[in-house]
């Protein structure tokens, strides 16, 4: 906590500090701080901001302002495969299981790829909760090509190979 309230003394007046400050603030549980600059981010053009603005939205039960920040966010050219994946996992959580599985499978094909095993992991949950167990089955073989030691994975596919 100390670190980052550190965080909140530098005088940095920039856009991208105010959207660091945000997700501090937001952190820390301020959402009317972390909201209010996130805001400013946003208007000066700093898109990461909108993934977390989108989170306090889903966190108050604004969902429909989160889903199009969201959509918003996964359709720019900032986009990373770590916030594709983030993008899955609230979509998930939330049970839009064919809205999450996009962000899986839009982050799977970036060319730069830093969470991949989130990103199969959870294309395999979304796969099962839409009933497309085959598809999950195949995922999570390769999954395992890569990952062998995961046992987690290893006794999933063994549930998967019952369906």
């Amino acid at each position: 906590m100390v670190y980052l309230n550190n965080a909140l003394d530098v005088s940095d007046k920039s856009p991208e500090a105010k959207y660091y400050k945000g997700r501090v603030y937001y952190l820390l549980g301020q959402t009317e701080d972390a909201e209010k600059l996130l805001k400013e981010a946003i208007e000066k053009d700093v898109v990461e901001a909108k993934l977390y603005l989108a989170r306090i939205y889903q966190d108050g039960g604004d969902y429909v302002s989160a889903q199009d920040l969201l959509e918003d966010y996964a359709s720019s050219e900032d986009v990373t495969s770590d916030a594709l994946g983030t993008l899955g996992d609230i979509e998930l959580s939330s049970g839009n299981f064919e809205s999450a599985l996009n962000y899986y499978e839009a982050g799977l094909k970036l060319e730069s790829i830093g969470n991949m095993p989130q990103l199969m992991k959870g294309k395999v949950a979304a796969l099962e909760k839409l009933y497309r167990f085959d598809e999950a089955k195949d995922v999570l073989a390769q999954y395992l090509e890569s990952y062998p030691s995961d046992e987690e994975a290893s006794k999933e596919l063994v549930f998967l190979q019952t369906r």
